[in-house]
């Protein structure tokens, strides 16, 4: 359906964002569906696997560029050893405060909801682009397929894990 003055039925949109009935069930009641706790728990399993990698990754780099500038009495190769340190500590940083975050989203199995009208906002920086929608101030990144079967300025209600700031589920609002 390509007409943008109409709103796709909820089962489009429960395609495009991957989520069922039970999920929405759920969120109407502000919790998190069973299936909504298993996708956090990967996400924080990703996150820790991606800290531990890039810790791994990047303090091998640094020590190797910090070896290299000891035998070499060479300044620049410890700079940029000091450099990747400091890129190491930020990576893990990131990957442990989106750990905590989802974390916490699974400690109080809470779940925001906001009504209003929707917008759609594209950002493209060179070829990659980034699709959000969202009500008022808050906004989620979507995948394009979600991105489509949104309409803009049209009722949505918005179903969020709190601290991940993570779009759960959506359906149009009813009037």
């Amino acid at each position: 359906m390509n007409d943008p003055n109409v709103i796709p039925p909820l089962s489009e949109l429960m395609a495009a964002m991957e989520f069922d009935e039970t999920d929405l069930a759920a969120n109407h009641q502000e919790q998190l569906s069973p299936n909504q706790v298993d996708h956090l728990r990967g996400l924080q399993r990703r996150a820790i696997l991606i800290g531990a990698v890039g810790f791994i990754a990047l303090a091998f780099l640094a020590t190797l560029f910090l070896y290299i500038a000891q035998r070499n009495d060479s300044g620049i190769l410890s700079l940029i050893g000091i450099f990747l340190t400091l890129c190491d500590t930020l990576l893990v940083g990131m990957m442990a405060r989106q750990w905590f975050r989802l974390s916490a989203d699974l400690r109080d199995n809470a779940v925001i909801i906001r009504s209003g009208l929707l917008t759609r906002t594209l950002h493209r920086a060179g070829n990659n682009s980034q699709y959000l929608v969202g009500i008022g101030d808050v906004r989620f990144p979507v995948k394009k397929e979600a991105f489509r079967t949104f309409r803009h300025e049209a009722p949505y209600t918005l179903y969020y894990a709190p601290n991940a700031h993570i779009l759960l589920t959506a359906e149009p609002a009813t009037t």
